[in-house]
């Protein structure tokens, strides 16, 4: 039913009504609407819709003395009239359905990793400031929406399971994988590494470069790729190493480094010159114990410096 219907059946119900309460009934649609469906079932929303009916109820009916409850209820004791509850309940079902059409989204928080049940069974576990969207309910086709990283276990059926990044789209039946797609990253690609099963890689600008993976294999899709290339073949035990908290990079630029340095410790990082971030470099922390660790051992590498600052460190070269 779309928002004309709404508002005519609005207007049949309020038809036999006086003008001073149909337009106060009118004014706690208006109220209900501006509300985010995200809202609901919120407390505090409903609650708002709740006393702009009983306001609509003090100018008819005295307020009677009542004993003071030992403690508040949840529950509304509203006296309505029959269209305000015909009303009430027709809001009431909007808002359930509108929740229901609402995606859920589900981030980990910075420094902390999340794993997340999609409606099919499928596990999905998040590195650290990473999110996914996906329906309360699937379809005909099981589609995931993903900001960051994840690492994809997914329950094998007929249905088609679809990654969808700001680039790009995996496309597979049933498997384990792991996928890396940070948009505002200072080297934005999708990047997939297959553990198990076979994926369909293809990039959304070109959906005829396409590219399946077999185990062991990765495959990148970065802004300024043109033409297909071959997938790389690598050790899975490094793309997925974020699950155990440990910070591997195999001839990485130092920026992308630190991008997961700063999410993994949820602390500010900057590089004097800028042009250091760059620099290449392969690293891996096992057991990160604390970010200085990390960044003095990074510093070591690069014959580079680092200080503390307000908010986190400052690395620099040694002619600063």
């Amino acid at each position: 039913m779309n928002k004309d219907d709404h508002h005519k059946d609005l207007d049949e119900i309020l038809a036999g009504e006086p003008s001073h309460e149909a337009e106060r009934l009118r004014e706690v649609w208006a109220l209900a609407g501006s509300e985010e469906a995200a809202d609901f079932p919120n407390p505090e929303a409903i609650e708002r819709v709740w006393q702009a009916l009983e306001t609509g109820t003090a100018s008819d009916e005295k307020p009677k003395p009542r004993p003071r409850p030992e403690r508040a209820s949840t529950l509304r004791r509203v006296r309505l009239r029959p269209w305000m509850a015909v009303a009430a309940v027709f809001l009431i079902g909007a808002f359930g359905v509108v929740l229901w059409l609402q995606p859920v989204t589900r981030t980990a928080p910075l420094g902390q990793r999340i794993a997340v049940s999609l409606p099919d069974g499928s596990q999905v576990e998040l590195n650290s400031g990473s999110t996914v969207r996906y329906a309360r309910r699937f379809g005909q086709e099981r589609v995931v929406d993903l900001e960051g990283e994840a690492f994809f276990d997914v329950v094998s059926e007929a249905r088609p399971f679809i990654v969808h990044t700001f680039n790009a789209q995996v496309s597979v039946l049933g498997t384990r994988f792991n996928a890396r797609a940070w948009s505002r990253s200072m080297d934005p690609a999708t990047t997939v590494t297959l553990e198990e099963g076979r994926v369909a890689l293809t990039p959304s600008a070109r959906p005829e470069q396409g590219v399946e993976l077999e185990p062991g294999q990765t495959y990148r899709i970065g802004s300024a790729m043109r033409q297909p290339i071959p997938p790389d073949d690598i050790t899975v035990d490094v793309a997925t190493a974020w699950r155990k908290g440990e910070l591997v990079f195999k001839d990485q630029w130092l920026g992308v480094i630190l991008e997961d340095v700063e999410r993994h410790f949820d602390r500010d990082l900057t590089l004097t010159p800028r042009s250091l971030a760059r620099k290449q470099l392969t690293f891996a922390s096992r057991n990160p114990a604390s970010i200085e660790a990390v960044i003095r051992d990074i510093c070591v590498g690069l014959k580079l410096n680092y200080r503390k600052t307000s908010t986190g460190y400052e690395i620099y070269s040694g002619d600063q």
